[in-house]
């Protein structure tokens, strides 16, 4: 089996930037996702495990990910979400932005921020179980 856990999270620089302890709270986030998937199921077959990466990104960065191409098969979740599908290494790719509402909102009051971003990462998760893996965390 990989060394790298299965679900990765992390922020664009432009948003570590803006939000000082936002990299802390995605590591945090990370732990959870990757026990809650375990806890689910999700690993039983060891040889074809979904690896799952997921980039909060600011909106600006966000529109720029339609124009990517050798992600994958491109689904948009939502109007600020955007997942790519590489069937062949089992890997998913999810763009997810923070939009300007969202970022004024946080700005002025920072101690949403962990609970918005596990918020928004969970109906992002079981929108990726619903799709890949049939099963809801």
């Amino acid at each position: 089996m990989n060394n790298e856990l299965p679900i990765t999270i992390k922020a664009s620089h432009v948003l570590t930037a803006e939000f000082v302890k936002l990299a802390s709270i995605l590591n945090k986030h990370e732990a959870h996702f990757n026990f809650q998937t375990l806890a689910a199921g999700w690993y039983e077959d060891e040889d074809n495990i979904l690896s799952v990466e997921l980039l909060f990104v600011s909106i600006e960065e966000f529109e720029k990910q339609v124009t990517i191409e050798n992600l994958g098969e491109i689904t948009e979740i939502s109007d600020d979400v955007l997942s790519y599908f590489d069937q062949n290494k089992n890997r998913i790719t999810c763009f997810v932005a923070i939009t300007l509402s969202e970022t004024t909102l946080m700005l002025a009051r920072p101690k949403l921020l962990s609970g918005y971003t596990k918020t928004k990462l969970a109906k992002v998760m079981n929108c990726l179980a619903m799709e890949h893996l049939k099963t809801k965390l």
